[in-house]
């Protein structure tokens, strides 16, 4: 629990961090005396049923107690309790991306085993031939190959982001460590709100797959639509990983982790490409051309219109998540062409299937960064000019 002893400062400055039990243990390991915590009412939730959260009433009978995690006591009124919560947050916010990225993956999968097997409609070369599985028609395989793109993006992103977890603690110098931190707390707004974000859209193309069934409560993806609508509130909304994205991580150390890691994309565009893959990096290049002008803008905007910066900040960092997934992916895809060119490689499917989700994800998420910047150039402010009174 995060609270203040008596005399503590006051705003976030006091704040303390405690672990309070509902039952004391006693030495011997029995079941103690009751703390006065009590659990007034279950919350009824949208999703997440098998995970109980409950409205908890602490000291009604001034008999609460709990103890101070991490410090003897509080110095001056000033506690630490803000930043031992953060940096459990910071390990949290990669774990809901995770928690994200098994419901877009649970999602997908009972929607490609169900389009396998429903037979609906001709297909359009064919109209007077006999129905096909929707897996045959062409809008259908789009909402299919939309979901495994992002599924294998959002896994790149994150797996990524454990790697440089790992390494912030375990390279072998200073220098690295730091560099590896970095790029971790760069990438950790993202793995956490990008994912969310797209979970709910793919979440919901599965449910599209399904036709009907699929708003029925026998198929998996209407639990798991549910389910992941509260990763986007969980620990700090998806606003507030865009704000930290958009403030701390482009600005943090004078803003040169943020400079490498666009350099470090930027230096993949320019040298890995091949002719097999001209056209997605063309794709690439332009679209972290349009990339450096958001970020520019929002830059201006920090000096400037602050109001138009919070109004852009999600789509900012969509915009970065975007680039460095399909960076991620066309990375995944040259390894992908040279395993196939090897002799007697038996994984073909596989590795054909990698080179497409990069390519659908390169033609078809990425260039959501040309309408987002269009959108910004234009300076659309009628979200914020618009009266309170006529939301109505």
């Amino acid at each position: 629990m995060l609270a203040k002893t008596p005399g503590a400062k006051e705003g976030t400055a006091g704040i303390s961090l405690f672990i309070v039990p509902k039952f004391w243990v006693n030495e011997d390991g029995s079941l103690g005396a009751w703390n006065d915590v009590t659990t007034m009412g279950i919350e009824h939730k949208l999703g997440i049923h098998g995970s109980t959260t409950a409205t908890l009433s602490m000291g009604e009978n001034d008999n609460c107690y709990g103890w101070m995690v991490g410090e003897a006591e509080v110095k001056d009124g000033r506690g630490i309790g803000m930043k031992q919560m953060f940096a459990y947050m910071n390990e949290e916010r990669l774990n809901t991306g995770l928690f994200s990225l098994g419901c877009i993956g649970s999602a997908y999968y009972a929607a490609l085993d169900y389009a396998k097997l429903r037979v609906q409609s001709k297909h359009s070369t064919n109209p007077k031939g006999p129905s096909v599985r929707i897996i045959e028609h062409e809008d259908v395989r789009r909402m299919l190959l939309s979901q495994k793109s992002v599924l294998e993006a959002c896994r790149a992103l994150i797996y990524k982001s454990y790697l440089y977890r790992d390494l912030a603690v375990d390279a072998a110098t200073p220098e690295e460590r730091e560099y590896y931190d970095d790029m971790f707390a760069i990438n950790n707004p993202m793995c956490k709100a990008y994912t969310s974000d797209m979970a709910r859209l793919t979440t919901g193309d599965a449910i599209q797959c399904h036709g009907g069934y699929g708003f029925t409560e026998e198929y998996a993806p209407a639990e798991l639509y549910r389910d992941v609508v509260i990763y986007g509130i969980w620990e700090g909304t998806n606003f507030i990983q865009a704000q930290d994205y958009t403030g701390r991580k482009f600005t943090m150390k004078d803003g040169a982790p943020f400079k490498k890691w666009v350099a470090e994309i930027d230096d993949f565009v320019a040298n890995k490409k091949t002719d097999e893959f001209a056209a997605e990096f063309a794709m690439m290049a332009e679209a972290m051309t349009a990339f450096k002008e958001i970020v520019s803008m929002n830059d201006a905007w920090t000096k400037g219109d602050k109001q138009m910066k919070q109004l852009f900040a999600t789509r900012t960092l969509h915009a970065g998540a975007r680039v460095y997934c399909g960076m991620l992916l066309l990375d995944q895809a040259l390894l992908a062409s040279a395993k196939m060119k090897e002799k007697g490689e038996i994984d073909a499917d596989f590795y054909k299937g990698k080179i497409a989700t990069a390519r659908f994800y390169v033609m078809n998420h990425v260039p959501e960064i040309f309408g987002y910047l269009k959108t910004m150039k234009y300076g659309d402010r009628s979200a914020i000019d618009i009266p309170e009174e006529s939301f109505m």
